[in-house]
């Protein structure tokens, strides 16, 4: 009995340690968005300069997660992951004299590389230290990380002006010292599974069908998500709401997504097919989209509890799928990080796109309009993820690496 209650208490300090150290994998990226306007007044940033802050570290995330098994095997788990955080913390740091053009572009490399590392190996360490409950830890996890994303929009306004915008983005640096100390104490390194995971041949992915449909589902989710985070404060100014505002209903949208994602992760244990819950988050986006270009003013408060319900479904759904279409931990890490990888460089066009737009014509209407047609063509894929099809993904590609369909 003793053993049992130590297990627990074991698993409970780590499932609170993956919160802490996933809340860090955002606020480098979703600060910046409510202090948009103050940026470009106080510096030569220009709007798809600011669309590079946040797709340098989605393009970094993407290329590290595509190395997710050099990484492992020459990292390691634990040692990976604190360097991952530690990256991140100077990254936020650095931002203290972020009035400098160059310093900004800086911390978003190498914020994003730090974000890269984390999330490539995160996932594995989930599947292998969680085994069944892995499904629930993966749903909180990506929870915590729009929680993060939730805490830095939230406050960036208030931490702005009790100092100024760069203090504000600095700040962050505080939660990833807390993430290393308390990881350091708390994880463990298991040097077998990580040798073992050494000497498996991953199948390659990117000949296979069904992983580059995983890879486009979850990317094209992302590229909402991050021109959400990115520029739904700007687009809102453009017609007339006040920054205040604009900053409040960033943080109402990170907030129902954040909501959404816990109870997500809280029930999908309990459901086997997914595809029901897929389909209800592509139309809540689209709804989202489609509310935000016809009525931006008077529907403002909906559209975005519309898209965090969407993207709150999406987002940790996507790697829920992916992670459940192997039972090896070394297996399902590799696909999530291939599907991760591809579907960050997919998601850094959207804000990037977004800035030369409104360079270039002063609006972000046809953005939106856009990513809510791209988002409806995911509906077929979601149709073909079922369980079954699950296994018998797994079964022709550990055997046979003979490409699947989607």
């Amino acid at each position: 009995m003793k053993t049992k209650q130590t297990l627990k208490k074991r698993t409970a300090l780590m499932a609170a340690v993956l919160v802490i150290v996933a809340i860090n994998l955002r606020p480098a990226i979703a600060s910046i968005a409510p202090l948009i306007e103050r940026m470009l007044t106080s510096t030569t940033l220009t709007s798809f300069d600011i669309g590079l802050l946040s797709t340098l570290p989605l393009l970094l995330m993407g290329f590290g997660a595509l190395l997710a098994k050099p990484l492992r095997q020459t990292l390691g788990e634990k040692n990976g992951i604190t360097l991952g955080v530690t990256a991140i913390g100077l990254a936020c740091f650095g931002r203290i004299w972020g009035d400098g053009d160059g310093v900004m572009l800086t911390s978003a490399i190498v914020a994003g590389a730090g974000i890269a590392i984390v999330q490539t190996l995160f996932p594995g360490y989930i599947k292998r230290v969680f085994a069944e409950s892995a499904s629930s830890m993966i749903g909180l996890y990506s929870s915590a990380i729009v929680g993060g994303a939730a805490l830095a929009a939230g406050s960036a306004v208030y931490l702005a002006e009790l100092s100024n915008w760069q203090s504000a983005l600095a700040l962050w640096a505080i939660p990833a010292v807390l993430a290393i100390v308390l990881w350091q104490l708390t994880a463990s390194t298991d040097r077998t599974t990580l040798h073992s995971q050494a000497a498996t041949e991953a199948p390659h992915y990117r000949r296979d069908l069904r992983s580059l449909s995983l890879l486009a589902f979850f990317g094209v989710g992302t590229g909402v998500f991050m021109l959400v985070l990115a520029w739904l404060p700007a687009y809102f100014s453009e017609q007339g709401i006040t920054a205040e505002t604009s900053g409040f209903l960033l943080t109402c949208f990170i907030i129902v997504e954040l909501i959404t994602a816990l109870l997500l992760s809280a029930k999908i244990k309990h459901i086997q097919d997914k595809r029901g819950l897929l389909l209800i988050s592509i139309a809540l986006t689209v709804a989202g989209l489609a509310s935000l270009v016809l009525y931006p003013v008077q529907l403002a408060l909906l559209s975005t509890i519309l898209l965090g319900m969407g993207i709150g479904i999406h987002f940790p759904l996507s790697l829920i799928v992916a992670s459940e279409h192997f039972d090896t931990p070394s297996l399902a890490g590799d696909l999530t990080a291939f599907v991760q990888g591809g579907g960050y460089i997919l998601a850094a066009i959207a804000p990037l796109m977004a800035g030369w737009i409104r360079d270039s014509f002063g609006q972000l209407n046809m953005v939106w309009i856009f990513m809510g047609v791209v988002m409806a063509l995911l509906t077929p894929l979601a149709l073909r993820y079922s369980p079954q099809s699950y296994t018998h993904y797994s079964e022709r590609v550990v055997k046979t690496e003979i490409p699947a369909t989607a």
